[in-house]
């Protein structure tokens, strides 16, 4: 599997291209504000994107969906317990400052143990929620985009609205501290690390 990082708008966050390299098929992982440089990155990777998948419903992991929608003729998957906040895109998207953001259409639900077709390649679903009540992992067996579960010497914050430590902190040792040390982790924000090093290392996992 291919797997291409476009860190990206306001939020930095990373948008990911997930590829077949044999078919050339794709899935665009969590489209962020700036659609101009997920554009460019895509024209230039050779790949077609066949649909968008989102690892949760948070205005900055979703603000590009539509227009990729619009433009890509694109459905979108993300997961049922996420469908509250898609609501709310605008009213977040002021609270900071920001134009509104359209809301997606054409929804189509994740849930978990799904099982992705891209190509020849399969990613699984994995709920992981915490974050969100619908936060998921997409696990390609050996990389895993964990979204805004995890991240290199941190977790995802529990504030926002469905929001939970406890399940966050459950979700993360179930999902991820269960895999090998060796997996890579790609978060939604900042650099990519490993199930070993955030075992290890990782703050809010020890003890």
């Amino acid at each position: 599997m291919r797997i291409e990082r476009i860190e990206n708008g306001p939020f930095m966050v990373n948008t990911y291209l997930l590829g077949c390299e044999k078919t050339k098929a794709a899935i665009l992982v969590d489209p962020g504000h700036d659609v101009e440089v997920i554009e460019h990155s895509l024209s230039k990777s050779g790949f077609t994107v066949a649909e968008i998948v989102n690892t949760h419903g948070h205005l900055d992991h979703l603000a590009g969906v539509a227009h990729f929608q619009h433009t890509n003729g694109l459905t979108f998957r993300l997961h049922e317990s996420d469908a509250f906040l898609l609501d709310g895109l605008s009213v977040a998207a002021a609270a900071f400052g920001l134009p509104p953001v359209e809301k997606p259409t054409d929804t189509k639900w994740l849930h978990d143990g799904d099982e992705l077709t891209v190509g020849e390649e399969t990613i699984r679903v994995v709920a992981a929620p915490g974050h969100s009540p619908g936060g998921v992992i997409l696990d390609l067996g050996n990389e895993m985009i964990t979204g805004d579960v995890i991240f290199q010497a941190s977790i995802g914050r529990t504030d926002l609205p469905g929001g939970d430590y406890e399940t966050l902190i459950e979700s993360i040792r179930s999902q991820v501290l269960s895999k090998d040390d060796a997996v890579i982790l790609h978060p939604g924000h900042g650099p990519s690390t490993t199930v070993g090093r955030e075992r290890l290392s990782n703050p809010f996992l020890q003890g």
